[in-house]
C-alpha cells in the first residue's frame, strides 16, 4: 500500500468497530488505529481488513456520510488498476477528510467485500502531535474481541463435515489420500476408467432401493470385482486407458494400435495416435477425422440423437466428444477457422453443460473476430459463470459495443473483483510465462495468466480497451 516516507503530525486515532456481516456479531469487536495526517484514506482502507484478520482480496468503499451506498460521499477501491465507482481514496489525505465520530457519534462507514458486505464504523477519537518515527503508520494500537472468520459459511460447512467423521484419519491415511488425489489429477483417465468399470458391474446387479445401491458403491466392494468388458470396443477402450498412463511414447503407440485392431470403432485410439505420431498438421487432422468417424460408428445415428443435450454425462459419448474437440483445435491451428468454429458450436449443442470448456474457446474466438452479437448471445447462455476469462470477456464486449458506460464499468469491476491479477498481464505490466501453468484455481495468478493469454489479441485490437482497463480514461 502507498505510504508517506515520513509521517506528519498530527497522528489521528480511529476506533473501527465491526457492525455486521455474514456472521452473527454479538460481541463488541473493535480495533484502534493510528494514521498520520499526510497519509490517505486509501492507506487506512488497505489496513482495515488485515486488522480484523481478513484477506484483502475484495473491493471496498468508505462512505463519509455514514450511510451505506451513498454515492455522493463514496471513496471506493476496486482493485490495483481500477478505481471506478467512487472517488479515489488514495487522493484524500486524512488531514483533509471531514472527521466524524468524536464524542461517541457515528463515524464513517466502511464496507468490505460487496458480496458479503462486512460493515465497519470508523469513528475519529482524537489527534496528537506525538509522532513515533520508528513506527510503521497506519498501525493497530488497540484491540478488543476476536474477529469472526472471513467466510463463516465455509467454516460452518467444514465443521459440519468434521462432526460427521467419527474417526480421525491417521497420517498414513492422509498421505495415501493426498497421493491418490495427485495421481487422479495427473491422470483423469483413472476416474473415467473406474466409472466405466462400475457402470458395467451395476448392469448385472439388482438393488431394492437407491439407498442399497449407494451403500454398495460406498463399500468399495465393486473395486475387487473383475467387471471385464464384454465387447470388442469395451476391451479396446480399456487398452486406451492403459495407454494414457503408459510411461513411454512407444508403449502408448503400441497400445493404441492394438486397440484399433481389436475395435476399429475406438475413437480415443485414433486421437492418441494423432497426438503421438503425426508429424504434420495434415496427418494430425486425418487421424482425428478417423477418430470422429469411429466415434460416430460406435454411437450410431440413434445414439447421436438420443444423447443430444446430455453428451458427456453418458460415458460412451466421451471418446467422440474428445475427438471432435481435438479436431476443431487442429483445424484452427491449420487456419481452417470456419470448420473449427462449426465443430465447437455443435459440441456445445450436444452438451450444453459444457464439461469440455468449449464456450471459452468460442468466447475468445468471437471477441477476436469482433463478432460482438454472437458473444452477447453466448454470454446469455451461461449468466452465472464466474471464471476470469468469462468475466473479462463480458467486460470487453460491453466496452466494445457501448464504450465507457456505467454498465461496462460495473462489469469491469466485477471482473477485477474475481481476479485482480489479470489487468497487469493484459496491459504488459507483468510478462506472461513462457509456459502456462498446468493447474489453476479460481482467482489465482495461474487463472490470470491463462485468461490474459487467451484474450490478449482481443483486448489489443479493441481501440482504447487496455487504457480503459487500466483506469486511464
Amino acid at each position: 500500500m502507498p505510504r508517506a516516507r515520513k509521517p506528519a503530525p498530527p497522528i489521528h486515532t480511529f476506533r473501527v468497530k465491526l457492525l455486521g456481516g455474514p456472521a452473527d456479531i454479538r460481541d463488541d469487536i473493535w480495533r484502534d488505529i493510528e494514521i498520520a495526517a499526510n497519509q490517505t484514506l486509501g492507506d487506512l482502507g488497505h489496513l482495515l481488513p488485515y486488522a480484523f484478520d481478513f484477506d484483502e482480496d475484495h473491493m471496498w468503499s468508505f462512505f463519509l456520510s455514514g450511510r451505506p451506498w451513498d454515492s455522493a460521499t463514496e471513496y471506493a477501491w476496486h482493485g490495483p488498476l481500477d478505481n471506478e465507482g467512487g472517488r479515489d481514496p488514495d487522493r484524500l489525505h486524512i488531514r483533509d477528510a471531514p472527521l466524524r465520530g468524536k464524542r461517541g457519534g457515528k463515524g464513517w462507514l466502511f464496507i468490505f467485500d460487496y458480496g458479503d458486505e462486512w460493515h465497519f464504523d470508523v469513528a475519529f477519537q482524537g489527534a496528537s502531535d506525538d509522532v513515533d518515527l520508528k513506527a510503521d503508520y497506519p498501525r493497530v494500537v488497540g484491540s478488543h474481541g476476536d474477529a469472526p472468520p472471513q467466510y463463516p459459511r465455509w467454516d460452518d460447512e467444514e465443521g459440519d463435515e468434521d462432526d460427521e467423521d467419527d474417526e480421525e484419519l491417521s497420517e498414513e491415511d492422509e498421505a495415501a489420500i493426498a497421493e491418490l488425489g495427485e495421481l487422479i489429477q495427473q491422470n483423469p483417465a483413472l476416474v473415467e476408467a473406474a466409472a466405466t468399470k462400475l457402470e458395467r458391474i451395476l448392469k448385472d446387479k439388482q438393488f431394492e432401493s437407491p439407498e442399497e445401491l449407494a451403500a454398495y458403491i460406498d463399500s468399495g466392494e465393486w473395486v475387487e470385482e473383475t467387471g471385464e468388458p464384454d465387447t470388442p470396443l469395451g476391451r479396446a477402450q480399456e487398452l486406451v486407458y492403459e495407454a494414457w498412463v503408459a510411461p513411454t511414447k512407444r508403449e502408448r503407440v503400441r497400445l493404441a494400435k492394438q486397440a484399433i485392431k481389436i475395435s476399429p470403432d475406438c475413437a480415443d485410439a485414433y486421437s492418441l495416435l494423432a497426438s503421438e505420431t503425426a508429424s504434420t498438421s495434415e496427418e494430425e487432422i486425418a487421424l482425428l477425422q478417423q477418430a470422429v468417424a469411429a466415434g460416430e460408428r460406435a454411437l450410431g445415428l440413434q445414439g447421436l440423437e438420443e444423447y443430444r443435450g446430455d453428451f458427456w454425462g453418458v460415458l460412451e459419448t466421451r471418446p467422440y466428444m474428445r475427438a471432435r474437440a481435438d479436431l476443431a483445435d487442429a483445424l484452427w491451428e491449420a487456419g481452417r477457422q470456419e470448420e473449427a468454429i462449426s465443430h465447437w458450436e455443435d459440441l456445445l449443442r450436444l452438451n450444453p453443460d459444457d464439461n469440455q470448456g468449449i464456450r471459452y474457446l468460442l468466447l475468445t474466438t468471437w471477441l477476436t473476430l469482433g463478432d460482438h452479437e454472437r458473444v452477447k448471445g453466448l454470454l446469455k447462455q451461461y449468466p452465472d459463470d464466474g471464471a476470469a476469462t468469462w468475466l473479462y470477456g463480458q467486460a470487453l464486449n460491453a466496452f466494445a459495443q457501448e464504450g465507457d458506460t456505467k454498465k461496462s464499468r460495473r462489469l469491469r469491476a466485477e471482473a477485477i473483483a474475481a481476479n485482480s491479477f489479470v489487468p497487469a498481464y493484459l496491459t504488459g505490466k507483468k510478462r506472461l510465462p513462457k509456459a502456462l501453468p498446468e493447474l489453476m484455481g479460481i482467482g489465482d495468478m495461474a487463472e490470470a495468466q491463462w485468461c490474459a493469454a487467451e484474450q490478449m489479441a482481443a483486448w489489443q485490437q479493441t481501440p482504447g480497451a487496455l487504457e480503459w482497463l487500466a483506469g486511464v480514461m
